[in-house]
């Protein structure tokens, strides 16, 4: 599959109106939970945060508790239907504190250091280049300010990088057909997964950006990294 802008965004159009679910599904219910992790890491009570590559805004809205009702969260991505469902939570929930953008990971359209915060949830391997991507990220942020990237990660471990390969190649399309009526998207997460940065790799790629004082958790055996860097 080759992944193009117009792949990626059809991608995620086709599947934005059971892309929550299938997370829920396909994580065991432990998406909300790393969710949750990142989140923590917002240690100021009025900032000012950026979610790149929104989607449905689960991780906005994450972030927006954390802040309890103060400061004020950003949330954009380039697929109009999966911000229509976000923007339809906002509505719904009566959040004020959140808002929803059109725009680009690659093509940041807000003057430098404007935010606190930067964070993206299991975005960074659709990107259709990492390194602009995270040059856009660090040039918003202000100094001092934090990076925080969900991403899903090749396990180190031998069986455990089996089993998850075993589980990426079967069960997941599985869940997605089961969730969204469809394999093909599922058929490309696999792909992403497998051909993404190991998180010494990709920690590298955050040094190069700019940013310092990087560290790596990882999460559900290694199979969730969870990405702290500061400019």
């Amino acid at each position: 599959m080759e992944k193009t802008e117009k792949f990626i965004k059809t991608l995620f159009d086709r599947i934005s109106a059971r892309y929550d679910l299938f997370n829920t599904a396909s994580s065991f219910f432990l998406d909300r939970y790393w969710r949750h992790a990142a989140s923590a890491l917002l240690e100021k009570k009025d900032a000012r945060v950026l979610d790149v590559c929104t989607g449905t805004g689960e991780l906005a809205f994450q972030l927006s508790k954390r802040l309890n009702g103060g400061g004020r969260v950003i949330g954009i991505d380039f697929s109009e239907k999966m911000l229509f469902l976000a923007k339809e939570k906002v509505a719904g929930r009566r959040i004020k504190n959140v808002s929803f953008l059109l725009g680009k990971a690659e093509a940041l359209s807000f003057p430098d250091a404007l935010f606190d915060c930067v964070t993206s949830g299991f975005s960074m391997r659709n990107l259709m280049s990492l390194e602009k991507g995270l040059q856009e990220m660090f040039r918003v942020l202000k100094k001092g300010g934090r990076l925080v990237i969900l991403e899903i990660n090749r396990p180190s471990n031998r069986l455990t990088g089996f089993l998850y390969r075993l589980y990426l190649r079967g069960i997941v399309p599985v869940v997605g057909f089961l969730t969204c009526g469809t394999f093909y998207p599922f058929l490309y997460l696999n792909q992403s997964v497998v051909g993404f940065l190991k998180p010494e790799e990709f920690c590298e790629k955050l040094r190069a950006a700019g940013f310092r004082d990087i560290s790596y958790r990882g999460l559900a055996p290694g199979v969730i990294g969870l990405y702290d860097a500061f400019k």
